[in-house]
């Protein structure tokens, strides 16, 4: 449980942090993104209202908090390309810019005409703007591979340093989560040994209340009263005990116990001890195995974890009702089930099942003797040996489901 709570933590962190990280990440991108295609559309606002050229003259115009226009003129490639209102070419301007003959300008322009954008990226990098120009048009380009590259390089920065940041992050939490978790670790040890030292000293009263009653009944005879203090008893002791399986189980895993056994003749031997219990109430049980199928436990406790699931089925299904017992390989897992059906009208919650002393029906789990921690050790079991227990209901049915992987 401590280290499923310590994975929980560093989990939550870590995820919380890299979300975080891409956001900011995200956000000073988008923001320089914008920053640079205003820019870039600031200057080809300026060439088209210099009539094509770019005015190395300072002015109030969209580009004015540019310092050097001089040196920035040497610097801009553009080109552009003037339409008459048929569509004519009237002029070509290619002086700023090597790469582009007039040929391949008027190309240009004719596709950036064609999409019917005002403005947009072209081929080869360009950024292009459409503007009326008495009865004509002119689509001037800007060459924008510097900037287009320098977006690149700028996320392609961020996101390295921001990986950089999450993965040393993860190593800090990874390190310093035992220090976070270390009051519930305490905790949960106290408690688990509190229900230990607690448990084995209600074993001696309970032990000499029996003692007790024993020598009342030889002595007066057996009575209602010594009848209800035996029962009473006989629950304090069944509850007791099962408290302390339940702590044993939560306790760290010790595979020195742990062999390869024959799983389905566990199943098949726990099946027919209960087979006499079940045709009490007229309840049948149908056994289904898969010959030779074994698994790698600690045998007692898988023991346990099947006589408690096929216990819960035969107290709690129906009478005249049947009881199917399943055993199966599929891959390379073994799957052991437990179906029964549910009495008329009951209602159960199949998300609480393995809560420690949850009943679905209290005044009925009390008359079969339950004390509601018997699927609880069930999941302890299946957890410490990193098998999947779960419930669900199906046509008034409930199957128990267990999984081990080899």
């Amino acid at each position: 449980m401590i280290k499923k709570l310590r994975r929980q933590f560093i989990v939550s962190i870590t995820a919380s942090a890299f979300a975080l990280l891409m956001v900011v990440v995200a956000s000073i991108n988008f923001v320089n993104i914008i920053s640079i295609d205003k820019r870039m559309t600031d200057m080809l606002d300026h060439i088209n209202e210099n009539g094509g050229v770019f005015n190395t003259a300072e002015s109030d115009g969209p580009i004015s908090e540019l310092i050097n226009y001089e040196e920035l003129s040497y610097i801009t490639r553009f080109f552009y390309v003037e339409f008459s209102q048929d569509g004519r070419v009237t002029a070509v301007n290619t002086q700023n810019i090597a790469a582009v003959d007039d040929a391949a300008a008027v190309e240009y322009a004719k596709a950036a005409l064609s999409s019917g954008k005002a403005d947009g990226y072209g081929e080869e990098m360009y950024r292009y703007t459409v503007k009326e120009i008495g009865s004509g048009k002119r689509v001037c380009f800007l060459d924008v591979q510097e900037e287009l590259m320098y977006i690149g390089s700028m996320i392609t920065i961020s996101i390295t340093i921001a990986l950089f940041f999450f993965l040393l992050l993860t190593v800090v939490v990874v390190l310093v989560s035992g220090y976070f978790i270390r009051p519930v670790e305490e905790n949960s040890l106290k408690q688990k040994q509190f229900i230990a030292d607690a448990g084995h000293e209600l074993k001696t009263p309970l032990a000499i209340i029996s003692a007790n009653t024993e020598v009342l009944e030889m002595t007066c005879g057996e009575n209602d009263w010594t009848l209800s203090i035996r029962k009473q008893t006989g629950r304090m002791a069944d509850l007791v005990n099962q408290m302390l399986v339940l702590a044993r189980m939560e306790e760290r895993i010790d595979k020195k116990n742990f062999q390869t056994v024959a799983l389905n003749e566990i199943v098949e031997n726990a099946a027919d001890a209960f087979a006499v219990l079940a045709q009490k109430d007229a309840k049948k049980i149908k056994l289904s195995v898969w010959p030779g199928t074994r698994v790698y436990c600690d045998e007692k406790s898988v023991s346990e974890l099947v006589n408690i699931l096929i216990d819960n089925a035969v107290k709690y299904s129906p009478p005249e009702s049947q009881i199917d017992i399943r055993l199966n390989k599929k891959n390379k897992s073994v799957v052991f089930e437990v179906e029964n059906s549910l009495i008329q009208g009951e209602s159960v919650d199949t998300d609480r099942m393995f809560d420690r002393f949850y009943r679905a029906d209290k005044s009925r789990s009390r008359e079969a003797g339950s004390h509601g921690l018997g699927l609880s050790i069930a999941k302890a079991v299946a957890e410490k040996h990193k098998a999947d227990i779960s419930a669900r209901t199906q046509k008034e049915k409930i199957i128990f489901t267990v999984i081990f992987y080899k």
